[in-house]
């Protein structure tokens, strides 16, 4: 008997719609009470903010630690993990990332969390998760600094749910840190600007030299700020700026600020003096998305490709489509190209520009160098987008639910459908990403694009080792032809993963005669070899081999497993 899921959405019967009528109604009146009672709150304003803060931080943590290990695929974060070992062998001062266009705050960072709770890749990977999750919160005082509390929390909301900012900040990548530092920049850029404070300016400035360290493309954020801090001072009460150009030209703050920015990216700055255009050799090499030699052809593919990629980060469309056309007929997507154009145009009508600033700004130059623009991989390159684009999502929507009465529930009448269309609206855009990530979650595991396997084969090993029953592991070369993602295979994953825990390992072209060789080094210990299911058929009758965890599959990416290996009884 053939099962047909229910697709989601789809009202099968008028009780099934007064149902799920009910529901909705229930959920919206207890968001409109709980928003409502944040926005009427009298207690101490420094408590609520507090308050705040910790419980987005503690939901962006609790949303984001389910699948940490096992969605994404593993990628070339190997080699950046890896890299930061070399300050805990006494590398100092350690300049640049295994890449030296990225600087070494990473590194430390990776480090500094090992020194405390041990190497480990489950703990590379939640400190950069964790960062996401008080990007959450630096998102809450960055939107109330730009408009007030309500639009601040609905906007740390949209970050909370984001898919692309809760996939990406599974992987340890330093490019995956640029939210949390991108948000803290804009944070003091917008108070600083606001008050006309030298004090939150300079800080702001080395904040942005770190963000700057996580990857050089956000240089173009670097263009959008300076616009609209010239912006700001040419139309100081326009833009709610606390001071003029010409006050802060005459300012030493504004030197000062350069300074810092200099400052904060002063290991990178280093690094390229010592070894000069070490950063352009290296970025040359990532030719999947650099644009060697641009022209205006790439350059007006790619400007769409930008739009795009911008509205599936607000969306978190997941979902691939052939044409740019299908992804604007999604219904989702239509939804928040229709809110993203209505806050781009009430953020002009008030005269609030940084977030239409930055975002046409990195419209008009990242597509002249850079090509890729897959979601939710290539978001990473434009981390600090996220805050902005929401804040653009979040003011007209809010500032659009306080302008309508709020529906009586109960006591519906006629009159509060408007006021409840928006709040179900309000709701949706922040729960529909949720969906997304979960669905994304079960796709990826439908099609065995998780990290089960790998860290199957490899606890069945270091089982091996743990138990004291063999002393090596031995991994064949081979095993890098099983790619996972982002520049990853198994036989990196592997040795990344035992080195972190020290556990004794190779990686060499295993045959029959190798293994015999290996083993006669000491009979009493067998070892234990991770190698392709097709490898192992040639030490039939030559070396036994146990099967350790999961058997090779037949799926492509499948076929290798763990095997205890044994001089063959006579």
């Amino acid at each position: 008997m053939c099962y047909t899921p229910v697709q989601p959405g789809l009202i099968t019967s008028g009780r099934q719609r007064a149902v799920e009528g009910k529901l909705m109604a229930a959920l919206a009146s207890f968001a409109i009470r709980m928003v409502s009672g944040v926005a009427k709150v009298h207690v101490s304003s420094w408590v609520v903010d507090l308050g705040l803060g910790v419980a987005l931080f503690l939901g962006a943590l609790a949303i984001r630690l389910p699948h940490l290990m096992l969605v994404p695929l593993f990628t070339d974060e190997t080699v950046e993990v890896l890299h930061s070992l070399k300050i805990m062998q006494g590398t100092f001062p350690l300049l640049t990332n295994a890449d030296p266009y990225y600087g070494s705050l990473f590194n430390y960072l990776i480090a500094g969390v090992f020194s405390v709770f041990g190497p480990g890749a489950e703990h590379a990977r939640l400190m950069v998760t964790t960062l996401g999750a008080a990007t959450v919160s630096l998102t809450y005082f960055f939107a109330k600094a730009m408009e007030d509390r309500l639009v601040g929390l609905v906007t740390a909301l949209l970050m909370l749910t984001s898919g692309a900012l809760i996939v990406n900040g599974h992987v340890a990548w330093e490019n995956d840190t640029t939210p949390f530092f991108a948000t803290a920049t804009l944070l003091l850029f917008a108070l600083a600007l606001k008050r006309g404070s030298g004090k939150l300016l300079m800080p702001a400035g080395f904040l942005y030299g770190l963000t700057l360290q996580t990857h050089p493309g956000q240089i173009v954020l670097a263009a959008g700020l300076v616009l609209y801090f010239l912006y700001a001072g040419l139309f100081s009460k326009a833009s709610g700026s606390g001071r003029n150009l010409l006050s802060w030209l005459k300012s030493p703050w504004l030197y000062l600020t350069l300074a810092a920015a200099l400052l904060g990216y002063a290991n990178v700055i280093a690094q390229n003096f010592l070894q000069p255009d070490s950063s352009w050799t290296a970025a040359q090499r990532h030719v999947y998305a650099l644009v060697s030699h641009p022209t205006l052809e790439s350059y007006l593919t790619d400007v769409p490709n930008f739009g795009l990629m911008a509205l599936r980060m607000a969306s978190s469309t997941f979902d691939n489509r052939a044409e740019t056309v299908d992804y604007l007929l999604m219904p989702a997507n239509l939804l928040y190209l229709v809110l993203l154009l209505a806050g781009i145009g009430y953020a002009i009508k008030r005269g609030k520009l940084l977030p239409v600033i930055v975002l046409f700004t990195t419209a008009l130059i990242l597509p002249y160098f850079n090509k890729l623009y897959g979601y939710p991989g290539a978001a990473r390159y434009v981390g600090y987008l996220f805050p902005l684009l929401y804040l653009l999502l979040a003011a007209p929507l809010v500032d659009a639910v306080r302008a309508v009465p709020s529906p009586r529930l109960p006591g519906f009448r006629p009159g509060d459908m408007p006021g409840l269309v928006l709040w179900l609206i309000l709701i949706l855009v922040v729960v529909s990403p949720a969906l997304s990530v979960a669905a994304y979650y079960r796709s990826a595991d439908r099609a065995g694009l998780t990290n089960n396997r790998v860290l199957a084969v490899h606890r069945a090993a270091q089982q091996e080792f743990t138990s004291g029953t063999v002393s090596e592991v031995l991994i064949d070369s081979r095993m890098a032809q099983f790619p996972l993602g982002g520049g990853g295979n198994v036989q990196r994953v592997l040795d990344y993963l035992y080195t972190l825990e020290k556990t004794p390992h190779r990686s060499l072209t295993l045959s029959a005669d190798v293994v015999k060789n290996e083993l006669s080094k000491d009979p009493t210990r067998p070892k234990v070899l991770v190698l392709p299911s097709e490898a192992a058929k040639t030490f039939a009758g030559k070396v036994q081999l146990v099967p350790l965890g999961p058997q090779p599959g037949e799926a492509a990416g499948t076929k290798y497993g763990a095997y205890l290996a044994q001089p063959s009884c006579p």
